[in-house]
This record gives structure tokens, sequence and C-alpha cells, in this order.
């Protein structure tokens, strides 16, 4: 099969999610997504969140990413069980490739002594991808009368489905060390994507492992630094998210946190600087980064890449937990 242009820009285009995958930028990723055990890291039995990202908008083919979720937990005095829904939606404009997972995730929390509590998460789901090969234009469709190709001449192609259906499996443990005015968090997630050769083309990471490591330390009564090491695991590129975030305590009802992270690609160019900034409003959190492009791919354009999340905490909780700020935002 030989195509034009089009097919050329999506493997360009793709080079960057080949090495990449699906991630986020901010401090707080999704809980489900970073890790099934943190679903429950929230001062609440109930919350609903979501996370939009936008990139590549330069080209008039944006790849936007869109996650939700809804979780609930069931609370006790030294132990809880959540149970999470969650949807992503990963889509190239350009040739309508949409990527959708559907998810539900379980975990189990307990506190061991009055200083560590560990837990363990597994996730279970189905991954969508499809594509609009009518988007594509094909050599045999080129009209050199006009210069330009018609999609009215037949290109004689055979398509394989245009919606494929694929299950992904995930496994997630962490573990929390409190003390004197410090807190460290520790996790490990492994997921499993399995591929269908139908329509994966190069959208596909079969295997991701991450590993996260967050420190809390408070300064002052209502200053905490909160420095963090993030490191992602693909089949072909493994990259490095670390920084730190200072959260201000305003009043009981309201925190502002802002502080920069760097996205470094081990083997391959820097990827990008990223500054955050997030407020708390009582029962909402609300948080904002931006991708300054560092690598060989900041090129002329490939600098809006912006992502937004949101979370709603509906009740309050009968017990008190860690305080893990990154995730429960």
């Amino acid at each position: 099969m030989k195509t034009n242009s089009g097919i050329g820009i999506l493997i360009f285009l793709s080079l960057g999610l080949r090495g990449q995958d699906i991630h986020f930028s901010q401090f707080w990723e999704p809980s489900a997504f970073a890790n099934p055990t943190h679903i429950g890291n929230f001062d609440g039995n109930l919350k609903l969140s979501g996370q939009y990202r936008n990139q590549w908008s330069q080209f008039n083919t944006p790849l936007t990413t869109m996650y939700a979720d809804a979780t609930f937990k069931l609370d006790k005095e030294d132990h809880y069980w959540a149970f999470s829904l969650s949807f992503l939606r990963d889509q190239l404009s350009y040739l309508m490739y949409h990527q959708i997972r559907l998810a539900g995730s379980i975990s189990y929390q307990k506190r061991f002594s009055r200083t560590i509590l560990g837990g363990i998460g597994f996730q279970g789901g189905t991954r969508m991808t499809s594509i609009d090969y009518s988007k594509l234009t094909y050599d045999r469709q080129w009209d050199p009368s006009t210069g330009q190709f018609q999609h009215s001449i037949p290109h004689l192609e055979n398509f394989n489905n245009e919606n494929i259906y694929t299950p992904f499996l995930g496994i997630g443990t962490s573990i929390n060390i409190q003390k004197t005015k410090l807190l460290h968090t520790l996790d490990l997630a492994a997921l499993y994507v399995a591929q269908n050769q139908g329509s994966d083309f190069v959208f596909y990471q079969p295997f991701k492992l991450t590993f996260n490591y967050h420190l809390y330390y408070q300064l002052k009564k209502n200053i905490t630094l909160m420095p963090k090491i993030g490191i992602i695991n693909t089949a072909s590129t493994n990259n490095i998210n670390t920084g730190a975030l200072v959260k201000f305590t305003m009043n009981e009802k309201t925190d502002l946190y802002g502080g920069l992270l760097y996205r470094w690609g081990i083997d391959r160019n820097a990827d990008a600087i990223i500054p955050v900034v997030g407020l708390r409003l009582h029962r909402m959190r609300i948080g904002v980064s931006y991708d300054q492009v560092t690598s060989g791919l900041g090129q002329e354009g490939i600098k809006n890449v912006y992502e937004l999340s949101l979370s709603y905490i509906f009740k309050a909780p009968k017990h008190q937990y860690y305080s893990i700020d990154c995730l429960r935002l």
C-alpha cells in the first residue's frame, strides 16, 4: 500500500507517541492511570476527576487526550477498599485516529503501623483503536492534470477493520512512610496492552512500567516542599519526569501550588520544561501546566502543549489518612 504525505504526517507525529505513549505532564497524574493502587488516596468517599491535554495544534492536526474517572471508597479505621471507573480518549484529528480506553480499578490500602501505609491495586479494561481511512490519499489518486489528489478516484486498497478492541491489564503497589515533618511515598506499576496487527500501526506500546517517588517536607506550618521523580519504561523509550512543587496553605479551605518539572528522555534528546500551578478551593482541585519543548521536536510551532485537571470530592471522610497532595489533586 502506497500513500502520500497524509500517512507520512501520521508516521512523523507517531514518533512522539511511540516514544512516550500516552502521558500526562502534571505533578498530579490521574490516579487510576498512573497506578491503580492510588485511586483511594483522597480526603473523602466519592470523587470525580478529569484531565485534558492538547498538543501539536500548529499543524492543524492537534493530538488531544481526555481522561475522566469516578472513584468510590469504603473507608475503615485502619484500611480501605476503593473502586474506580475510568475513560480515556486519545485523538489525532487529522486522520481521525482514536484510541479509547475503558477501565475498572480496585485497590486495597492497609495501615501496618503509625508510620507505614501500604497497598496494592489491579486494573482491567478494553482498548478500542480506530482510524478513518477516507482521510488518506494514495498514489493512484494523483491527478497530474490538476496537480492534486482526487478522492473520487478509486484507490483499490484493502483495509482491515477500522475499529479494533483489545484488552489490557494493570497492577500496582505502593508504600507510604511518615516521619516527623516528612512523608515518603513510593509506588510501582505495570501495564500490559494486547496488540492487534489490524489497527495498531505504530501507535502501540505493549508494556509500560512506571516508578514514582514523592517526598513531602513541611518547611513551615503553612509551607510544604513537594519534590518528585517519576520513571517510565516502555518497549522503545524511557523517560524521567522530575521536579518540585511548593504548597502554600492560605487557610483551612484554600491551598496554592506552584513549581517546575523537567521531562528528560533517557535514551533520546531532552523533552520539556513544565511549569505547573494548582489551586484547592475546599473540595475542588484545579491544576494547569504547560510544556515548553526543549528537544529536537521543538521546531517551528511545536510548543503549544498545555494540560488542565479538575477534581471534586463530594463526601467527607470518616477517617484521616496520609496527606498525599499530588495524588489527591
